[in-house]
């Protein structure tokens, strides 16, 4: 991840003031200028790496969940034009697993 990145993301979620914010950047433009702060390409960033979800998938096959398991939706009840309904905890709708 680019220094800029970082600079960014801190600014974006507050752990950074708007004045820090704008300093870190001025800074880092100097440095560019004076060549001793390489700009990093981006164009070689293999893009990010997703390694949560194959561990995700191996606790789910412990669990004798697949890749090939279906999840079916309940049917939906229709309700007349006009009538007022309030969800319940009974009429929400509720994913189950077919083995």
């Amino acid at each position: 991840m680019g220094v800029e990145s970082l600079v960014y993301r801190c600014h974006e979620v507050g752990t950074i003031s708007d004045a820090t914010y704008r300093r870190a950047f001025q800074r880092l433009n100097q440095l560019h200028q004076l060549g001793l702060f390489a700009r990093e390409p981006v164009g070689t960033y293999p893009g990010e790496v997703p390694a949560l979800i194959s561990q995700a998938f191996s606790v789910a096959q412990q669990h004798g969940l697949t890749v090939a398991t279906r999840w079916r939706r309940p049917s939906v009840r229709s309700f007349p034009k006009g009538s007022t309904v309030c969800p319940t905890a009974q009429s929400r709708v509720r994913l189950s697993c077919l083995r």
